[in-house]
């Protein structure tokens, strides 16, 4: 049983482990164009023009 409770808290080590890794990249990313949103780059939308679309509905 300890060893199925243990999971959890080496998982959420092993989380802030990985996004510690990333972080000089972000870091890096940001201060370029800035941050890029991935999930729309992925989908091959242009993040730019959603952005453009977006700002013309609101005003």
């Amino acid at each position: 049983m300890q060893l199925v409770h243990s999971a959890i808290p080496v998982a959420s080590v092993l989380f802030i482990i990985a996004e510690l890794l990333r972080l000089p990249d972000v870091i890096k990313s940001a201060r370029g164009r800035g941050f890029i949103d991935h999930e729309l780059e992925e989908a091959g939308i242009d993040a730019e023009e959603v952005a453009t679309v977006s700002t013309h509905q609101r005003g």
